[in-house]
């Protein structure tokens, strides 16, 4: 008869392992997975990380380009707090991104030519736009539209 171990558990058909080979020990109803499998397993974790796709910050996305080659995309941060846009005046690159995001109340992004509307944002929200021609583009807040304007000058 077969020796329990410590937990009073007896092995059940345990085959004889060599180096290297792959098996599960089981005792009673529960089973061990062997040092081989672990190994295994921790291999294609490793690969798996390794091979996983790598994740940019959103400042510095990559984007593609028609010929396939990658660029990346500069991303521009404008903050509506106290009823203005800061900064109010901003001036960028082509292919720059920017980025409005709400810091308190409700506000929106609204291109004075019909360009862009963000629509009605709420606290914590935000809204992107890719600038791709270069040229001034004058917004505004369509909740506060006396008090809440912009520009952005796209070099």
């Amino acid at each position: 008869m077969a020796r329990s171990n410590h937990l009073g558990l007896r092995p059940i058909g345990v085959s004889e392992q060599r180096p290297g080979s792959i098996g599960v020990l089981m005792w009673g109803r529960h089973s061990f997975v062997t040092r081989s499998i672990r190994t295994a397993i921790a291999t294609l974790i490793v690969l798996l990380v390794a091979l996983a796709p790598t994740v940019v910050d959103a400042s510095q996305r990559i984007s593609g380009t028609r010929d396939g080659a990658a660029r990346r995309v500069v991303v521009q941060r404008v903050r509506m707090v106290n009823f203005a846009f800061r900064p109010k005046s901003l001036t960028i690159s082509k292919g720059t991104k920017v980025r409005w995001v709400v810091r308190e109340g409700t506000h929106s992004t609204t291109s004075n030519t019909g360009l862009w509307d963000s629509g009605v944002l709420s606290q914590g929200e935000a809204f992107g736009r890719v600038f791709r021609k270069a040229g001034t583009f004058k917004y505004h807040c369509s909740v506060h539209p006396s008090v809440m304007r912009g520009v952005i000058t796209v070099t």
